[in-house]
């Protein structure tokens, strides 16, 4: 991270920043991780059929043909995106699911590719992250700020084109809020692979705090401005976010940069200690891209935006499944959909 800034005479009240020093590796329970990876895949299909029954109302066509049901269609391209396999290649798993319940009617592989392409379903699927997410609100105060990119056409790694614009338009970028204890995403934005960090770091924050009880929100320095330290401190969040090597104190009207300078130039070692628990939205995206892959299938903009989405609503589900084992606790869906602040997700 470099060198501290200079250090001030006056000291800074560490009382104000509830620092805990409480060491949280522990060992895997192996017993408990049986249970999750053996009882994953019906779980999910269970919490996934449970939450579209809640918040999925269809549309009431009076004229012409009935469309296909959106809460089927939903539930077909979720689970195209968990078993990572193609719209043709799961035509059979279809099968099974209707006999089982799970869906109505078996829509045509086109039909789905179809449904991706819908604008209308990305701000849907946005609220039903949240809405996956709200059962782990209780273990949650603190939240990292990120942003990674997804490929579209080519195959590279993100970490080898993110500072090449040329190449970056080849790509998605996904911001997002995440948890640092579950790894729970608190809230997401898709856009254009060379679109800044920064200009998503509002309504991420505004999203969170208004559906999860959260006293601090870490970032890198590439969110290192005064309007975001601002932004934090407007939704009741401490800002951990390191200074660039050419910051200095001057507030220029926001009293909440000069404070957490002080903080940051007379107790590094202290802000390192609390900002070091960011690169558990670094292990979030990891989580995702290991499991779901790091690429998308779709060519348009909207389908693959919409594919992104698909792959972090099953990632909260996910750790939804491993709160039920870890935790005890059981979502109840219609409450949450009725707790759900969604008005800022468009």
């Amino acid at each position: 991270m470099g060198k501290a800034p200079y250090r001030r005479n006056q000291q800074t009240n560490l009382e104000d920043f509830n620092i805990d020093d409480t060491p949280r590796d522990s060992p895997r329970d192996w017993s408990c991780y049986n249970r999750i990876q053996t009882n994953e895949k019906t779980l999910f299909l269970q919490l996934l059929g449970e939450l579209l029954d809640i918040y999925i109302k269809e549309p009431q066509n009076r004229y012409g043909r009935k469309p296909k049901s959106l809460r089927d269609m939903l539930f077909c391209v979720c689970y195209m995106k968990y078993t990572g396999f193609s719209s043709r290649r799961i035509s059979s798993d279809l099968k099974l699911l209707q006999r089982q319940g799970y869906i109505k009617e078996i829509p045509h592989f086109n039909t789905l590719l179809n449904y991706m392409k819908r604008s209308d379903l990305t701000p849907l699927l946005k609220r039903m992250i949240l809405i996956a997410g709200l059962p782990l609100a209780q273990f949650e105060e603190v939240v990292a700020v990120d942003a990674s990119g997804f490929s579209t056409e080519s195959y590279k790694r993100w970490m080898d084109v993110r500072k090449n614009w040329r190449q970056c338009r080849e790509y998605r970028k996904v911001h997002i809020s995440s948890g640092v204890k579950t790894n729970v995403v608190t809230a997401i934005e898709v856009s254009a692979g060379n679109e800044h960090d920064s200009n998503y770091f509002e309504s991420l924050v505004k999203i969170t705090s208004r559906n999860f009880s959260i006293k601090e929100v870490l970032a890198d320095m590439a969110y290192s401005s005064r309007e975001n330290f601002q932004i934090a401190q407007d939704n009741n969040m401490i800002p951990f976010i390191p200074f660039k090597r050419n910051a200095r104190g001057n507030p220029q009207g926001f009293s909440v940069w000069r404070k957490m300078f002080d903080f940051y130039s007379q107790h590094y070692d202290l802000f390192m200690h609390k900002y070091h628990l960011r690169s558990n939205v670094e292990s979030t995206f990891s989580m995702v891209k290991r499991k779901f892959g790091s690429h998308v299938r779709s060519k348009n903009e909207d389908s693959q935006d919409n594919e992104i989405l698909c792959i972090f609503l099953c990632h909260n589900i996910l750790l939804l499944i491993k709160g039920i084992f870890e935790f005890g606790i059981f979502p109840d869906f219609e409450k949450m959909c009725n707790e759900a602040d969604c008005t800022l997700i468009h």
